[in-house]
């Protein structure tokens, strides 16, 4: 399987701290860093997607937690857990207009008070995808950049662990168009939240 960039130099702290318990024969210290290694691989894991139709796809795997509207745009918020993809893709096509961080605190995702974390903010045309770091996420990653041409689905980057992803959409997308609803299951790239262009 694709691994997300910086997989290897994340994963080789605990390969290396395991290497050396097993060179002085520290077993139960090896087991760990093995361990640790093998989750290491498994947070940076890129399947490929391909949406399952027309419309608006999934910024994030993870779990629906929030939609709402602020002023003229669709908030929609996906929080994901450690077990998620952490690869976060585009909704629609797009040029990309901005790849901005933002600064914040480091709240655990799931809490009251996530929406101020820091992060980096991605916009294209009518929507901005708000990639979130947590508690546990101290590493947000932008693949794209300022006037880059993309694709429904492509990357857009990626968030270590733990994390929210906040989707703003265009005041020209209502509820009525949403083909999901708080509390489902969405997989980034694939499922589709919302009928309506996919451009």
């Amino acid at each position: 399987m694709r691994l997300a960039p910086g997989s290897f130099r994340v994963a080789a702290i605990p390969f290396g701290i395991g290497l050396l318990a097993a060179l002085i024969g520290v077993w139960p210290v090896t087991a760990v860093g093995l361990i640790l290694t093998i989750a290491v691989f498994g947070f940076y894991r890129d399947p490929t997607r391909t949406p399952a139709g027309m419309g608006i796809v999934a910024p994030a795997d993870g779990v629906i937690t929030e939609i709402s509207r602020r002023d003229d745009e669709l908030h929609i918020v996906t929080f994901l857990n450690v077990h998620h993809v952490h690869v976060i893709r585009a909704p629609t096509m797009g040029e990309i207009d901005g790849v901005e961080p933002v600064a914040g605190t480091r709240r655990p995702a799931f809490l009251g008070g996530a929406e101020s974390n820091a992060g980096i903010e991605v916009a294209a045309g009518a929507w901005t995808v708000m990639m979130r770091a947590g508690f546990l996420a101290r590493r947000v990653t932008a693949y794209v950049e300022e006037g880059e041409l993309i694709d429904r689905g492509d990357r857009l980057g990626h968030i270590a662990f733990g994390s929210r992803v906040d989707l703003f959409l265009p005041s020209s997308v209502t509820p009525a168009d949403l083909t999901i609803r708080v509390g489902d299951r969405v997989y980034a790239g694939q499922t589709i939240i919302a009928d309506g262009e996919s451009q």
